[in-house]
């Protein structure tokens, strides 16, 4: 007997929601600042399900920071393979992609985030770091301030207007360090 749309729909929704559960443990540890904890915990989540998308993102939230941007990306890259549309997994992947020097592949996925989620500001905010990394500053400029019009915190866009300034002292076609603790 065919399945129809709603029940295919239904298992990968009740799935999600278990996995969701599974990490809610080192959620909180990550929330109480216990980085070494929260890693511990969901590596047994990855042990028991290694489909979970949610424990490699969280993985790599933990791993960056504590300042392991290599580990952190590998698994950021783990998450989208496992679910091409976590949004957050793949910004937070082109951030780290930023960091170690890899501006084109950054770039790369903050695209990729957008043609899947058109509006979202914090894809814009990492294709504006990417493409200001590699010297792009009139489209960095641009999808800068289109991060900015999405209203985010004050911390953020003090940082992200600092970005824009230097966007504006620097050599056209000169890449820079925008290392601000995304």
């Amino acid at each position: 007997m065919p399945r129809n749309n709603s029940s295919g729909n239904s298992h990968r929704e009740e799935r999600e929601s278990k996995q969701w559960d599974d990490v809610e443990e080192g959620v909180g540890l990550l929330e109480d600042r216990q980085f070494e904890a929260a890693l511990l915990e969901l590596k047994k989540v990855v042990e028991r399900d290694p489909n979970n998308a949610y424990a490699y993102n969280l993985i790599g939230k933990a791993l960056w920071e504590i300042g392991k941007i290599e580990p952190a990306r590998d698994a950021f890259k783990a998450s989208v393979l496992l679910s091409p549309n976590f949004l957050g997994a793949r910004v937070a992947l082109s951030h780290a992609q930023r960091r170690l020097g890899e501006a084109g592949l950054a770039e790369r996925e903050a695209r990729i985030a957008l043609t899947r989620f058109p509006d979202d500001g914090e894809a814009y905010h990492a294709l504006g770091l990417a493409l200001a990394a590699q010297g792009e500053r009139d489209e960095a400029r641009e999808c800068l301030n289109r991060f900015l019009a999405t209203k985010p915190e004050f911390e953020i866009a003090t940082e992200v207007r600092g970005v824009l300034a230097m966007l504006d002292e620097g050599e056209e076609g000169e890449g820079l360090d925008v290392d601000e603790d995304d």
